[in-house]
């Protein structure tokens, strides 16, 4: 009985790691709140502490408490994501408690306010969108169907456009903080340089309950719905090593935005699990809809340095990249493999399809209503969730002799 207790305490740890509440070297929980929180025993808690330190989730000092190893969030989620696990009960802290003690407000009175971050609005009003097609034709397709599953459980729902700038920010969250809905989600595009953090933190100091999808607001009690994009680029990476490619680069744009870092995290982290010794990864981090920049057009054009093997993160990056590939006369997937990570696996721009990594955007909203509605009625079973990509093969990456 103590084995299966301890494997799933460990989970549960792994998975407060992977939330994203806790940033890197700040403390942990501590012994004695592990054991109260999930009522194990203390030899059973101290074991579990152990392993997270023994393979570098954790620090240990003296007086100072366990503390956030660098990259522990990306190696949880690639553990995670490694390994099925049933759902994890969610520590019950005091502000959940005081909200799970809290009056509800009936289904019928229930009002949900969604903020739409990283687009430019069409109005100078905050909340001017005909809901649902206007939210799919500004680059939200996810916001129609959060819209479609609000209306079946008699929910009304009002949209922000957040466009990033501080004056309009300021006004929504004065806007939200008068109104109080039951609830918020915030979408934040992948593309956006603007953070949902500074928003969300007065929100949620007014304990209204917040589900962020992009976004994980580090330190902030939210329900977060995150892409694991450390798995993400370690299983595309893997792929390509176990094909015999030994020259592969990623692609990233050059945006402040840890998502297509985290792919860059993951795919180095499938070189150093595989220590191949005439394997080698290039990260080139290019501007969106420009060409590429010299010194990576150079290494193409270099028949002893081109990478045979490309994983493309944004399929905006393909306006650099198709016109130099149709340049050299590198055939796709006789002279170079692509895997790109998209919504559809046709990229209209190259006139053809690729092999994907293919998130499904349309659930997205489903999943943070659902997220929240579980919220508002006491039943949510885990703080954040984890959206698997899956892979949808077209013919664009073939194998190299070199199989392992």
């Amino acid at each position: 009985m103590r084995d299966f207790l301890y494997l799933r305490l460990l989970r549960a740890l792994v998975a407060e790691l992977a939330s994203g509440l806790y940033g890197e070297g700040r403390r942990f929980l501590s012994q004695r709140k592990i054991c109260r929180l999930w009522k194990v025993s203390w030899p059973t808690a101290a074991s579990s502490l152990a392993w997270l330190v023994n393979r570098g989730f954790l620090t240990v000092k003296p007086r100072s408490g366990y503390r956030i190893a660098p990259q522990s969030q990306q190696r949880a989620l690639l553990l995670l994501h490694g390994k099925a696990a049933p759902h994890l009960p969610l520590p019950m802290t005091w502000d959940w408690k005081r909200f799970y003690l809290a009056p509800k407000p009936t289904p019928t009175a229930r009002h949900i306010g969604v903020v739409l971050t990283g687009i430019e609005s069409p109005s100078e009003r905050l909340n001017h969108l005909p809901p649902p097609d206007a939210a799919v034709d500004l680059g939200f397709v996810s916001a129609r169907r959060l819209f479609q599953e609000a209306t079946r459980k008699n929910c009304s729902v009002e949209f922000y456009i957040d466009n990033g700038r501080p004056d309009r920010r300021s006004a929504i969250v004065e806007q939200l903080l008068k109104r109080k809905p039951a609830g918020l989600i915030a979408f934040r595009r992948l593309r956006s340089y603007a953070a949902l953090r500074p928003m969300i933190a007065p929100i949620v100091a007014a304990q209204i309950p917040v589900v962020t999808v992009f976004d994980d607001c580090e330190g902030l009690n939210v329900v977060s719905i995150n892409i694991n994009n450390v798995g993400l680029g370690h299983d595309v990476a893997r792929r390509f090593l176990k094909l015999g490619h030994r020259r592969v680069a990623v692609l990233l744009p050059k945006i402040p935005n840890p998502y297509f870092q985290d792919r860059a995290v993951g795919a180095r982290m499938a070189m150093q699990e595989l220590r191949l010794p005439d394997a080698s990864l290039d990260v080139f981090e290019l501007p969106p809809f420009k060409a590429l920049p010299p010194s990576v057009a150079r290494k193409f054009r270099d028949p002893d340095q081109r990478p045979t093997a490309l994983f493309v993160t944004s399929a905006d990056l393909f306006f650099g990249l198709w016109p130099l590939l149709r340049q050299l006369k590198l055939a796709v997937p006789r002279d170079v493999s692509i895997i790109m990570t998209a919504g559809a696996d046709y990229h209209p721009g190259c006139n053809r399809s690729f092999d994907t990594m293919k998130i499904d955007f349309s659930r997205v909203g489903a999943t943070a209503f659902s997220s929240l509605l579980s919220l508002l009625e006491g039943n949510l079973k885990q703080r954040t969730t984890v959206l698997a990509p899956r892979y949808v093969s077209t013919g664009s990456v073939r194998p190299l002799n070199k199989r392992i």
